[in-house]
């Protein structure tokens, strides 16, 4: 080629598709390198992670597994997660010291601004009908296949702008969404978005107005035979306004999830439904916030699961619930002394000793016996152990 001869390095960056479009792509050059740059490896991707949370300690491993699903080991996607954690407020001090992460932060904070501008730019490609498509596909979850995708069209209300969108057959216009980048197929009939953040960052740019109307129509697809059903159930009910029906699978899913000892997950149902709760619905709110403050307490957040044990007596209390106050008074008992105050923990257990005397409660007067144990060791009494 003519003109001045000089040294001329160039790098390119893009995805793999890029040689599917250009195939000869540097064959002109003196010399030419292709690096696949891989995800990071599981290890590599937790040990980044843990690094980006830092002073935090104890993370509890659902919540790191939940940051890395989102992430898909891209080093960029998780100092986008860690940077919208610290600004949404997620890394918390702890008033005995030290740093944690509050779990049910991770509701709000899966959307970051890289993700939103990549987002609206792909939209801004597609022609309107597979725009409401796309948003659609993010209301349904990362991964979707053509039978759901077609169940949740034909649910849609009928309005001049989902016109454009119910006309369209639901594999065909898949396909479409595939091609523009915005999904990739996983088998046949089944596509999955290219990064769960995008998904998230669809989601979030929908107008209310349309994200109801959208979750509407996947409620109404959406089966409940299994967890995974009901969790995606319970969102879309409460995305759409049926908040009644929401408020019920939460509670329902908190309950299930503390019962399997999943506390993380149970914490964030139990929010869910405090955050949908009526002020006047006094029994299912001392159900939730004792559920909350029990979970929690296991997950190492003791002064919040305090405030929400006292906050359920309070209610038990005006509710004139003695059964309820008991078994209260014995999960602070055991918070407290998980926190080595053991003047606050025998406090409980006494108050709850006496109280039981009064009731015909065969549960709670064993547990009030392992309680009375408890005590013993704890105040070095050397009492005779308990017959159970």
């Amino acid at each position: 080629m003519a003109g001045v001869r000089a040294p001329l390095w160039v790098c390119v960056a893009a995805r793999p598709a890029l040689l599917g479009l250009r195939p000869h792509l540097g064959e002109r050059s003196a010399r030419v390198a292709r690096i696949a740059l891989p995800p990071l490896t599981p290890e590599a991707s937790r040990s980044l992670l843990l690094h980006l949370l830092r002073p935090a300690e104890h993370v509890p491993e659902p919540v790191l597994a939940r940051l890395e699903q989102l992430a898909q080991g891209v080093p960029l996607s998780l100092v986008e997660l860690a940077g919208a954690l610290r600004a949404a407020g997620a890394l918390r001090a702890s008033p005995g010291g030290g740093w944690y992460i509050a779990p049910d932060a991770l509701l709000d904070v899966s959307v970051t601004p890289l993700f939103e501008r990549l987002a609206a730019r792909a939209l801004a490609g597609l022609p309107a009908a597979h725009r409401i498509l796309a948003r659609l596909c993010a209301v349904l979850g990362t991964e979707v296949e053509v039978s759901r995708v077609d169940a949740a069209l034909r649910q849609l209300e009928p309005s001049e702008e989902m016109a454009r969108v119910t006309s369209l057959d639901a594999g065909a216009g898949l396909r479409r969404l595939a091609r523009s980048g915005l999904l990739r197929p996983t088998a046949p009939g089944h596509f999955a978005f290219r990064h769960p953040l995008l998904r998230e960052a669809l989601e979030a740019l929908l107008p209310a107005s349309s994200r109801r109307v959208l979750h509407a129509a996947a409620l109404r697809a959406t089966p409940r035979d299994g967890m995974a059903e009901r969790r995606r159930w319970a969102h879309h009910a409460a995305a759409c306004g049926a908040h009644a029906e929401a408020l019920t699978a939460f509670l329902s899913l908190a309950e299930s999830a503390r019962r399997a000892h999943l506390s993380v997950e149970a914490e964030q149902h139990y929010t869910r439904a405090l955050a949908l709760l009526p002020e006047g619905d006094v029994e299912r709110r001392a159900l939730a916030l004792s559920g909350r403050g029990r979970v929690r307490h296991r997950l190492q957040r003791f002064r919040e699961g305090l405030a929400d044990l006292g906050a359920a007596r309070a209610l038990a209390v005006a509710r004139g619930d003695e059964a309820q106050q008991v078994e209260l008074l014995l999960e602070e008992a055991t918070a407290r002394d998980w926190m080595e105050d053991v003047e606050g923990s025998s406090a409980c257990t006494r108050e709850a000793l006496e109280r039981i005397e009064r009731l015909d409660e065969p549960r709670l007067s064993l547990r009030c016996s392992l309680a009375r144990g408890r005590l013993h060791v704890r105040l070095g009494s050397g009492a005779p152990p308990c017959a159970f």
